[in-house]
């Protein structure tokens, strides 16, 4: 990795608080001054800001690369999410509702043991407003190696192989994905003209799973699975696969984009099937260096085809398809 890079999994991590996502955005932005890379601070929205960092042309470019950098609070129970198996989504959820419902049930009953009823309907509403307030502004965690630390420094890895000037990309940090999607939305509403035209590839969760996915949406995918299908191919035990955004429940920021490309990493277990783990808990720590050099290097061959498409077609292959 870059010295860069290295420097935000040693120090910066954490990028939940005002103060934090500010010195986040000082770093990136003198860093890259120092080789002569500019790096532009959008902000918008009204009640809530979001502070988007922005590399490149957006008008320009023919491919946005963007990852989120904001960071969750730490939660007791990992937000499991289970891409191909809308069966294990629906049972996760549930079970988080059954064991809320007995959990409100038990509290409740001992409330009720000590304090009237109006009290104890009055403290049970306080602590599930508190329960709710944890997802937002809860404790920060501390370990976000996957989410999305693993997505922000594979931005960083693309963005110092390639000329920036001549490959016709651009990169964005989002702010408040956390929060719903915030910053991303607000990136679309300023560029929506624009973006018409451009596909989005984002990087959410790439360093905790084997299997490294590419989600396409149906307007994106006749453009660009060609380069997809170029630019990457199963090594050892890495297996790629390209799959769909109407068949794939991958909530990120590319979300927010009629044309785009969802880059995760997910593990595969008998039964279950795909799924990431560990997210919003302090067990967030794996980071496999392995998958952000292959995405490094992956990304940087699609974007050398996809700007000399006009010259001549790329070495195709084919990957498994879900």
């Amino acid at each position: 990795m870059t010295q860069l890079s290295q420097q935000i999994f040693d120090h910066y991590q954490t990028r939940k608080t005002k103060q934090q996502k500010a010195a986040f955005r000082s770093l990136i932005t003198e860093e890259l001054a120092k080789q002569g890379i500019t790096v532009r601070e959008e902000v918008s929205g009204k009640w809530i800001k979001h502070h988007n960092l922005i590399i490149g042309d957006i008008p320009s470019s023919q491919l946005i690369l963007t990852a989120h950098y904001d960071t969750a609070a730490v939660l007791p129970i990992p937000n499991l999410i289970f891409p191909k198996n809308w069966l294990m989504n629906l049972v996760y959820g549930l079970g988080l509702f059954l064991l809320l419902s007995l959990g409100y049930r038990a509290v409740s009953s001992l409330l009720h043991q000590f304090l009237s009823p109006r009290t104890a309907l009055a403290v049970m509403l306080l602590l599930m407003i508190g329960l709710m307030a944890m997802l937002f502004v809860g404790r920060a965690n501390q370990h976000t190696a996957n989410d999305n630390t693993s997505g922000v420094i594979t931005l960083l890895e693309i963005l110092d192989r390639i000329e920036l000037d001549q490959a016709r990309v651009s990169f964005v940090l989002f702010d408040n994905e956390e929060l719903g999607l915030l910053g991303s939305s607000a990136f679309r509403k300023k560029y929506h003209q624009l973006l018409q035209d451009k596909v989005v590839i984002n990087f959410d969760c790439v360093s905790d799973g084997d299997h490294l996915f590419f989600v396409q949406s149906k307007t994106a995918r006749p453009e660009v699975e060609p380069f997809l299908q170029a630019a990457f191919e199963d090594q050892n035990d890495k297996k790629m696969v390209i799959t769909t955004s109407a068949t794939t429940l991958f909530p990120s920021d590319h979300w927010s984009f009629i044309k785009h490309i969802g880059v995760m990493a997910l593990r595969r277990r008998p039964i279950i099937g795909y799924y990431i783990p560990r997210l919003h808990t302090a067990r967030d720590t794996v980071f496999d260096q392995t998958n952000i050099r292959l995405l490094a290097e992956g990304f940087e061959h699609f974007i050398t085809q996809a700007h000399r498409s006009t010259h001549g077609q790329s070495r195709t292959m084919t990957l498994p398809r879900l």
